[in-house]
């Protein structure tokens, strides 16, 4: 898998669905945050996406990615990118204190990209090593860029976290 280095942004990662990003990269990069959050003693990693058509398809992907690393995935669905940030600034005590956000921003409807934070603080210097990390034999135990085996993921509900069932979008 080629990887465009014009997605990596100064704050996040961003791209053109369907030629820089996809559900590929997703899953990899899923992989390789999962991997190094396990490695920090993280239990739990929310994520969340915005109204974007391909957020779905995208979030299910990282999904898969940070689940095959063994952590747990609480997926928050369509929520704005403070939402994320309130459920890791408060779901601390529950094991959820990172998470990833799916979304475009301010870019053309095309765009789509990934914002996380570490332990509710920005994932700035770790970028580009988390991302190299997503292609690496470290990460994918079928070598470069081969997605490791996955069967069924763990996954911790939003009641457990402390948050109210709410109806998907």
């Amino acid at each position: 898998m080629d990887v465009a280095v014009t997605v990596f942004k100064a704050y996040d990662i961003r791209g053109i669905v369907g030629q820089t990003i996809d559900e590929q990269f997703a899953e990899h990069l899923g992989r390789a945050f999962g991997t190094e959050a396990l490695a920090a003693g993280e239990k739990a990693v929310a994520v969340g996406r915005d109204g974007r058509l391909s957020g779905p398809a995208l979030a299910a992907a990282l999904v898969r990615g940070l689940a095959s690393t063994g952590i747990d995935v609480v997926d928050i669905g369509a929520v704005t990118t403070p939402m994320l940030y309130y459920v890791a600034a408060t779901r601390g005590a529950y094991g959820c204190r990172s998470g990833i956000q799916i979304t475009g921003s301010h870019n053309p409807k095309d765009y789509n990209g990934f914002k996380w934070f570490w332990r509710v603080a920005p994932f700035l210097a770790m970028t580009f090593s988390v991302c190299v990390n997503a292609w690496s034999p470290r990460t994918t135990p079928g070598g470069m860029g081969e997605p490791a085996p996955w069967t069924s993921p763990p996954s911790t509900p939003r009641e457990s976290l402390g948050i109210a069932a709410w109806p998907d979008p």
